[in-house]
């Protein structure tokens, strides 16, 4: 809208209209910066992740499936990557491009390494609980929905359909 507004009405930079706008731009930029670097922190409450055993003193830290996060912190990160995902055609003029791609990639990195962690599980050979397995796909599809568009759901969805997850003879419950 202060885009439109100074294509259309010629502000002095130095006027009281002009000094108006760029000081509400400045707002909103730091504002729409404020929840890029807040949201990977988001995004670490809705992948929980345990550390395990592996041979003997080696540690490895592998999804929490079976930790379920609260409805309003699934809520926060669905909607700070949706808003990642709608602000980016006016990046470049908000002055917030370089950020915002660097945010939107990270996040999308974490959830694939997460997805990807969890298919790992699903198609390895540890016994699951399958509806807590995939409550677990369910909710980072949904993110990766959120964050990258419809396309990308669908594709982690048809992933852990083409997957291991409900063969019978591997899960526990």
């Amino acid at each position: 809208q202060l885009q439109a507004f100074g294509n259309y009405v010629e502000l002095a930079r130095e006027g009281p209209w002009g000094k108006r706008v760029s000081e509400a731009q400045q707002v909103i930029a730091s504002l729409v910066e404020h929840q890029f670097k807040t949201v990977e922190k988001t995004l670490e409450g809705v992948m929980p992740m345990r550390v395990e055993r592996v041979y003997g003193r080696v540690k490895k830290e592998v999804p929490d499936y079976a930790r379920v996060p609260s409805e309003a912190v699934l809520a926060r990160a669905g909607g700070a990557l949706l808003f990642i995902r709608k602000i980016r055609p006016i990046a470049m003029s908000g002055g917030f491009a370089t950020l915002h791609t660097r945010t939107a990639e990270a996040c999308e990195l974490t959830l694939d390494a997460y997805f990807s962690e969890l298919l790992a599980l699903a198609n390895g050979d540890e016994p699951f609980d399958t509806e807590q397995l995939l409550g677990g796909f369910e909710r980072i599809a949904d993110l990766m929905e959120a964050l990258c568009g419809e396309e990308k759901g669908q594709l982690a969805r048809r992933r852990v359909a083409s997957s291991d997850l409900l063969n019978p003879s591997k899960s526990v419950a």
